[in-house]
């Protein structure tokens, strides 16, 4: 399995858990947490080019902003606030990661 493949299975497994433990939990466990943050390191590191670094940095900001913005409707709905808010440390971690490659790479470029 090369490198790409994993990082689709490792993005896949992520957003699988993320659910599923949104779904089924009252409160945020630390360790699911942890994992999914794991998980989002992996997927910055493995699964998101130089090429859609923008892209994807832009993704993660309107996730972030939109979870904020509707977070009094989320709350009523207790499971799809935790869902989206698992995804979003999934997403958050790859984010800090693809930001990180992107100023390593615009600070060494000249």
């Amino acid at each position: 399995m090369n490198m790409e493949t994993a990082g689709k299975w490792v993005f896949l497994a992520s957003i699988v858990i993320a659910v599923i433990a949104g779904a089924v939990a009252t409160a945020q466990s630390f360790g699911v947490v942890a994992v999914l943050a794991v998980l989002g390191l992996i997927v910055g590191l493995l699964n998101v080019t130089e090429k859609e670094a923008t892209a994807f940095l832009v993704a993660t900001i309107a996730l972030a902003l939109l979870s904020l913005s509707l977070g009094s409707l989320l709350e009523t709905i207790g499971q799809l606030a935790s869902i989206i808010t698992n995804i979003g440390v999934v997403a958050g971690t790859a984010g800090l990661v693809v930001a990180l490659k992107t100023i390593w790479s615009l600070s060494s470029s000249k």
